[in-house]
């Protein structure tokens, strides 16, 4: 029960989730490739070895 009250007054809109959501994505973008997931939060196109 001590748990659950955690919970309480925890509020979770769409904007929220879709923030978690891509920062979750971005995670798993740079376990795979960490050139995009610095692309991906920069905006700057690192090139093909991670370099301007």
């Amino acid at each position: 029960m001590a748990a659950g009250a955690c919970f309480l007054g925890y509020k979770l809109t769409a904007e929220r989730h879709a923030e978690i959501r891509h920062k979750l994505d971005l995670l798993d973008v740079s376990e795979t490739d960490p050139g995009a997931a610095a692309e991906a939060l920069t905006g700057v196109d690192l090139g093909p070895k991670g370099r301007p």
